[in-house]
């Protein structure tokens, strides 16, 4: 329990805007509203946290990884004019954050839990406190082989949508998020890829993250047992980096 205390306060010294994340699938479904409340163990970076809410650190989850050991569970935040900056400021947080623990010889982040697809979000048009992994944070991990948990890892269903002919059954945010020129392309290179290979749509998609140069950990989300058998078979399938580079050209 020592080691966990520590790793709040180092986070409270460097990160002032750190806010930890219950689960990421929560941000998908709805604004992330609930208030950080002092009685589930908040160290705040600001004296007012009504005047800057993000600046504060919560520990949701604690898992009990060994009789001597705690896990904490965070998510990391930053405020800045674009989402590239934010994300900028974001690595450098996590970098300060890291040497620190190192110098403690406190075992610090394992992965991050954002949004990640194929289908590239147009972060304009979701919750403003969503996260993702975009191209530069996509380097980030790869450069540091840093582990990543993405959550609506399908995209909510737009490539099957687009398969099946049902895209305008597709919500409003779903649409604005992920149906655009770009995304209906990288659906035609998955449609290529399988004529090629003779994989299924589904298990392109979630190859693609699955066959990264860094661990991924795909978080589905099926609705009926149908769906989570389709994601397992992703685990059948290898993309070759070829084919990596094939799904997200722009030509």
């Amino acid at each position: 329990m020592k080691k966990v205390w520590i790793i709040l306060f180092i986070l409270g010294l460097f990160a002032p805007g750190i806010v930890a994340q219950e689960a990421g699938n929560r941000g998908v479904y709805g604004p992330q509203t609930q208030r950080a409340n002092p009685s589930n163990g908040v160290i705040y970076g600001a004296e007012n946290k009504d005047l800057i809410p993000v600046q504060f650190i919560e520990a949701y989850v604690l898992v009990n990884a060994a009789p001597d050991e705690f896990i904490a569970l965070f998510g990391a935040a930053q405020e800045a004019p674009t989402a590239i900056e934010s994300n900028q400021k974001v690595n450098a947080q996590i970098e300060q954050f890291l040497s620190a623990a190192e110098k403690l010889g406190v075992p610090a982040f394992i992965g991050s839990q954002n949004q990640w697809s194929l289908a590239k979000a147009d972060a304009t048009k979701g919750d403003p406190t969503w996260a993702y992994i975009d191209d530069s944070f996509a380097t980030w991990h790869r450069q540091y082989g840093f582990a990543a948990f993405p959550y609506t890892p399908q995209a909510n269903g737009y490539f099957r949508r687009l398969d099946n002919g049902s895209i305008g059954q597709a919500s409003d945010r779903v649409k604005g998020l992920f149906h655009h020129p770009q995304n209906v392309n990288r659906y035609k290179r998955v449609k290529a890829l399988q004529s090629e290979t003779g994989f299924s749509v589904a298990q392109i998609v979630l190859g693609y993250l699955l066959g990264q140069p860094f661990p991924v950990f795909p978080i589905v989300g099926p609705q009926k047992i149908a769906d989570l058998e389709e994601s397992l078979r992703a685990a059948d399938i290898t993309l070759t980096p070829d084919h990596l580079v094939f799904l997200t050209e722009e030509t």
